[in-house]
């Protein structure tokens, strides 16, 4: 086959057309849209749910979870039993009709969550300890 000094430069032409026209289609399906109305105000207490989170393992608690086929089993070990109970609130990030809460009567025993759906889950503890008040973790666990 014979190289004609028009084909490079048809074929670079074309090229850069069609990745033209993919931006452009892009452009026309994904239109830029508002997330939220006020970033600062709903991203506020983020230092402190932070520090919060930090401060866990800091007042001597663990937060142990074993996650199998069907679901995940969590345990709360702290300094004190004297934690009435805790609230374990399950979220799915593409999914929010899954999401759920669950209120953990005997912290000192391990609680069983089945999950529906394989993939990512974030997982949100939270507990009043009597003698530093409100404790919380969150932990991001995989559902094979």
């Amino acid at each position: 086959m014979t190289v004609r000094w028009w084909m490079p430069l048809v074929f670079g032409v074309s090229v850069v057309a069609i990745a033209n026209a993919c931006l452009i289609a892009t452009w026309f399906r994904v239109l830029p849209t508002q997330v939220e109305a006020h970033p600062y105000r709903a991203s506020a207490m983020e230092d402190d749910h932070r520090r919060e989170t930090d401060g866990f393992v800091a007042r001597g608690w663990l937060l142990t979870h074993q996650v199998d086929a069907t679901g995940v089993t969590v345990r709360v070990a702290g300094p004190t039993t004297e934690v009435d109970g805790a609230v374990v609130r399950l979220y799915r990030p593409d999914a929010p009709g899954l999401d759920r809460t669950v209120h953990w009567t005997d912290r000192r025993q391990p609680l069983r969550l089945e999950l529906p759906r394989r993939g990512a889950w974030d997982l949100h503890v939270e507990f009043r300890d009597p003698q530093v008040g409100l404790v919380s973790v969150d932990r991001r666990i995989d559902r094979p």
